[in-house]
């Protein structure tokens, strides 16, 4: 697969304004993911599944974060 150049600004900031979108979806579903979880668990075993929430929870965190970066890039950018 080929990469498109970057030739101006505008097309810098819609990457980069994807790409957001891209991860910010990643991390919606990453939250419900957990939320599915917590409840099952509570209705099933009266307890929670830690080492399930606790993996999500650390994937979720670090999406955030890199949310947090990108989006530092985009208010640059613009």
């Amino acid at each position: 697969m080929k990469t498109k150049k970057v030739k101006n600004r505008s097309d810098l900031f819609s990457l980069y304004c994807l790409s957001f979108i891209a991860q910010y979806l990643k991390c919606i579903i990453i939250q419900a993911q957990m939320e599915k979880i917590a409840i099952e668990d509570i209705k099933h075993k009266h307890n929670l599944s830690s080492q399930k929430l606790l993996r999500l929870n650390l994937k979720h965190n670090r999406l955030v974060k890199s949310l947090y970066d990108k989006k530092m890039k985009i208010e640059c950018c613009a």
